[in-house]
């Protein structure tokens, strides 16, 4: 017994959409990634699981979520498009999340979409200085003071 292509698709032992279409749904797409996906990305490659995508928990009682995080170094890095902050509460809840987080002894390095697709080598260099300086002790025990 001989079935039809679109006999087989109706009875599913096709691909495709019954009357002959095609099935888009399992279709690989084509899609750019975002900023926050390359940068995360590369420094996935390099540090592994010492890096964290959309992290949440930085400040205790508050729900907001870092782009990409060292949590142990406690090192927020921001990827913002300037539609991001096309609105004057937009901006103003950003400062205020930032503020929150350096309060929580959090830092913060911020980077543009444009500088994330065009200069990742240095961004890469300026994260590994970062995570250098936030893991050193601090003052190397000079404290200041006479003695």
């Amino acid at each position: 017994m001989r079935i039809s292509h679109r006999e087989a698709v109706a009875l599913g032992l096709l691909p495709g959409e019954p009357g002959g279409g095609v099935d888009r749904r399992n279709r690989p797409r084509y899609t750019r990634k975002t900023p926050e996906q390359a940068l995360w990305e590369s420094l996935w490659a390099i540090y592994g699981a010492q890096v964290e995508r959309n992290f949440r928990g930085a400040v205790p009682g508050r729900r907001f979520r870092i782009d990409v995080a060292f949590p142990r170094e406690r090192l927020a890095i921001e990827v913002d498009g300037w539609r991001h902050h096309s609105s004057v509460p937009s901006f103003t809840h950003d400062r205020e999340r930032q503020n929150l987080l350096a309060l929580h002894h959090w830092a913060i390095l911020r980077y543009t979409a444009r500088q994330v697709f065009r200069e990742m080598g240095r961004i890469l260099d300026e994260v590994a200085l970062a995570r250098e300086q936030r893991r050193a002790p601090s003052g190397g025990g000079d404290d200041g003071s006479a003695g």
